[in-house]
């Protein structure tokens, strides 16, 4: 069994909107142990009303993680992580101030995969020109 977070991998999120991120075990409750929600390495504990963790019981077990008023600060890669030994699952929020991404609009992983990789190749671009030009380390 996985832990499965909906959704895409990569999320777009504006400051000061919310998000909730919802993770999903499918598997019979009382195997199923509770869920720790993780930014990063960091334990994500319940901080009212900004941040709340909660999770349920039908079919298998579902935990929430919803974040309010989104500030820079919480970009980062968001992780489920079951206490059982379920593998676990992540994604990652980008805070952005301004204009919805095309990936965003779309909804399309495929799209948002390609903007990343753009940006990361773009990012090295200038690393090597950098460096080669001032000599940065």
């Amino acid at each position: 069994p996985k832990a499965r977070i909906l959704g895409a991998q990569d999320l777009y999120v504006k400051i000061d909107s919310s998000i909730t991120l919802i993770c999903e075990i499918s598997q019979g409750p009382h195997s199923l142990g509770t869920v720790q929600w993780y930014k990063g390495l960091t334990p994500i504990t319940s901080s009212p009303p900004r941040v709340t963790v909660d999770a349920s019981w039908s079919e298998g077990l579902s935990s929430r993680l919803h974040i309010s008023h989104v500030i820079a600060e919480d970009s980062g890669n968001y992780s489920c992580v079951p206490t059982t030994r379920v593998q676990s699952d992540s994604v990652y929020i980008h805070v952005i101030n301004g204009e919805h991404p095309a990936a965003m609009q779309h909804g399309n992983r495929c799209t948002v995969s390609k903007i990343s990789f753009l940006t990361v190749i773009s990012a090295l671009g200038v690393y090597y020109f950098l460096n080669t030009m001032y000599h940065i380390r």
